[in-house]
Parts: structure tokens; sequence; C-alpha cells
């Protein structure tokens, strides 16, 4: 039984080679393939339909993709060199043709389609990698919700659902280099391939200048700023193409704008100490003629003129204000000295110890004059601060009340039952009014001095 069955099999082993050995192999079309074997024509054949129907695959026949999908996500612009490709990432022959399959907006799970099918055939990764990089390197835009999609943004994930559009604008690398050198004068250095990015930040910059630059008078209105509204309202290219021919117009204004800020802060310290001064020096004859230069200068908001009009003023007051201010505190010391040394000499004070010499005189604000620095402007309206021109006036006034009060006190603490006695003031004006006033202070001072010292 074994013996016809192995025989049968033999049989048909022998014919099924028969026939195979005299099969002849041929592709749609009529073409016949001729090999070694059966085998080997079939393959042949199946590998030449397979060039017939992808034609195109060899171009993104390559099992590295992957790394410039990574590296084409990370912002990589040179991702192609794991490709071993060094040239523009457009002109690459799967970059260039997925930027022109996306010359409007086409969905990115569209494109995929459209490149896994004949004639291309490509790889996902292929395709991904060259919309992640087309992206990052600004010839193509997305958007996913209606929104701009930045390539930081933009994951495999995504891809699928974001629009992808080629730019109408393209900017070569002449304009590019350009566009760097002038974003560079404003916020520093800008790599290759950044450039949108940096051109946000220097619109950002430019902005912040302007508003900084503004305000109320003195200081200037805030500057016209159409032109980097002009900049704002593109995107892409067409951003990178309105900012290359506004970039002179943004290098004269950003330098214009940063020495005027660069005035600024010491402009305004200036200004407020000319109205701290203004405000001392009121009714002085300097006051009138510098407050009407000072109003000028805020109407018409001319405190950052590259000639500066506040600082003349203020060393003018500063001037009036350092003489005024000697010229008290010398009164004031002349007539403290004065007094203090008839307190020193009068008998009550002679008695005392130095101890309470140093409280009576600090009690009655005695203990010293008051030092003044007048070197420079913060120096004068400092002093000012602590005491101003109309109370150096009001305590030299009062300096000899308060070494009377010091007198009374010293009298007090030798006597305590010393009682001071204030004579009548009046304004005499004949010998019987000097007779009939010491009569009156005569009787006066009988009558206190029964109930003890007298002290006038």
């Amino acid at each position: 039984m074994m013996t016809r069955r192995d025989s049968v099999q033999n049989r048909k082993e022998t014919a099924l080679g028969d026939v195979m050995d005299g099969a002849r192999v041929y592709l749609a079309g009529g073409q016949e393939y001729v090999d070694d074997s059966a085998a080997k024509a079939v393959r042949s054949a199946a590998m030449s339909a397979l060039e017939r129907l992808y034609p195109k695959f060899e171009v993104a026949d390559d099992h590295r993709w992957g790394r410039v999908l990574r590296r084409a996500l990370d912002g990589d612009a040179s991702a192609l060199d794991a490709v071993d490709y060094s040239g523009n990432p457009e002109d690459h022959p799967v970059c260039e043709a997925v930027l022109d399959h996306v010359g409007s907006a086409t969905k990115g799970s569209a494109v995929r389609s459209a490149f896994a099918a004949s004639p291309h055939g490509w790889p996902q990764d292929a395709v991904d990698a060259a919309l992640a990089l087309l992206t990052h390197t600004n010839h193509v835009r997305a958007r996913r919700n209606g929104q701009e999609v930045g390539d930081d943004d933009l994951t495999q994930r995504t891809i699928s659902t974001t629009r992808f559009r080629a730019e109408t604008v393209q900017i070569g690398r002449r304009e590019r280099i350009q566009i760097r050198k002038a974003v560079d004068g404003i916020v520093g250095n800008v790599e290759p391939n950044e450039e949108l990015e940096a051109v946000d930040r220097c619109l950002d910059r430019m902005q912040g200048m302007a508003d900084r630059l503004g305000g109320p008078p003195p200081f200037p209105k805030k500057p016209d700023v159409e032109f980097i509204k002009d900049v704002e309202r593109h995107a892409g290219n067409e951003k990178l193409q309105a900012f290359y021919e506004r970039k002179d117009t943004f290098l004269e204004a950003a330098n214009r704008w940063q020495s005027m800020l660069n005035l600024r802060d010491r402009r305004e310290s200036e200004w407020n100490q000319l109205q701290k001064a203004l405000d001392y020096v009121e009714g002085l004859d300097e006051a009138q003629e510098v407050s009407t230069e000072a109003t000028a200068i805020q109407r018409n908001r001319s405190l950052l003129e590259k000639s500066d009009p506040v600082r003349p003023l203020l060393e003018r007051l500063t001037e009036v204000l350092r003489d005024e201010l000697r010229a008290r505190h010398e009164r004031y010391e002349a007539i403290y000295d004065e007094n203090r040394g008839d307190l020193t000499s009068a008998e009550p004070w002679s008695e005392l110890g130095e101890s309470e010499r140093q409280q009576i005189l600090a009690r009655n604000g005695l203990d010293g004059v008051p030092e003044i620095h007048v070197g420079t402007t913060e120096q004068v309206l400092d002093s000012l601060d602590r005491i101003s021109l109309d109370n150096w006036e009001a305590r030299i006034d009062a300096l000899p009340q308060r070494f009377d009060n010091a007198l009374s006190d010293a009298a007090k603490a030798v006597e305590p039952d010393t009682v001071r006695v204030r004579l009548a003031s009046r304004v005499l004006r004949s010998e019987d009014d000097v007779e009939e006033w010491l009569d009156e202070a005569r009787e006066q001072l009988y009558t206190a001095i029964e109930d003890g010292p007298v002290q006038v």
C-alpha cells in the first residue's frame, strides 16, 4: 500500500515539474519574462509590475525617513542630513513634490493618501517629514481649526487633521540674509530659518518701545506705528516680505526711539525735580520766567528732544535756591549764636549742669543749627524737603522766643518758685509814654515778686 502511494506521489511531482518547466510568464500587455526557473520569472515580472505601478517610489526609497521626521518635528532645518542630503529642503525631490501638491489648502491625510498611491507609493514617514520640514522653513503654512499652527505645535498625530498650503510668496536666500541683518539690529542674533519667529519678536519689541515713548505732556505723543501694523496683518512668508520691504523704516525708527528712551528716565527725573524746585521758588524773581519756559516744554511735549530743554532751567533754579538757602542758614546761625551767647552768660544758666542744659536746649529745639547740603540739585532739594525757605523764616523769627523760653526753664530749674512776668509791649513816642510804661511795669513786678522770684 505504501509503495503504491509513493509511486503515485512521484508521478504527480514529475507531472507538476513538467508543467512548471513548460510554463511561460507574461506581464499585462503581453511581455514575456524568461528566466532559469518559473519562480524567478514570476519574481522578475512582479518587480516589473511594481515599478510600472509606482515609478516614483525610488525617490523616497530609504529606511531613514523616520529619523528625518523626528528631527523635522524638533525644528531641525537640516533634518535631511539623515538621508545624506545637504541642499535646500525645498529642492529635495520628495519635498518638491509635496510642495507642488499643497498649492491650495490640503488636509494632511489627503497628502498622505496621494503619495501612498500610484505613481509614488511613498512611506508615510517620508511624506510627514516633508510637511514638517517645509512648515518649519516657511515654505508651507499650516492651519488647524482655523488657527495658524507653528512648527512647534505640529506632531505626527496632528498632521492628518492639519491643512497645509504652499506659501504664495517665496523669500530668497539674499532676502533672508537682509531680514536677519535688520532684525539682528533690533532684537539680537537670528539663526537661519528662524526669520519668522525673529520678526514676531521684533514687532513686539517695536510696539513696546512705542508704548513706552508715549505719555501725557511733557512726553511726546505715542509715535505712529502703522508700519508695524502693516507687517502684523500678514502671516508666514507674506509677513517676511512685508518686513523686508519696510526694513529700513524699522531700523531708523528703532534707532531713533531707543535714543529717546535712553533719555527718558533721566529727563523724567529732571522734570520732576524742576516741578519741585518751582514750588520752592514761588514768590522769588526767577520763578515766573522759568515757570513760563517749563509750561512751553509741557505744551510742546518737548521733554525728549535731542537738545535738553530741562537741565538749563533746573540749573538756574538750583543756583537760586542754593543762594537763598545759604542766606537763611547764615541768618539763622548768626541769630542763634547771638542768643546762645546771651543765654550762656545769664545767671541761672551758669548754675545748671551740662546735662540739664542740653535737656533744656533740646526741649526748646535749640540743640544746634540744622545742617544743609547744597552741592548738587538733589542735595538742595533734599535740604528744602526737610526745611523749606518759609520754614527757615519762621524758625529765624522764633529763635529769640525759644531762647527766652530756655532761660525761663533754666530759672525754674534753679528756683522752682520763679514766676515769669511778661511785660506789656507797646510803642513809646515820648518821655511821658516811657514814664507811664515804667510805672505800669513797676507795679506789675512788685505784685508778682510777692509770690516769689520773678523772671522777665
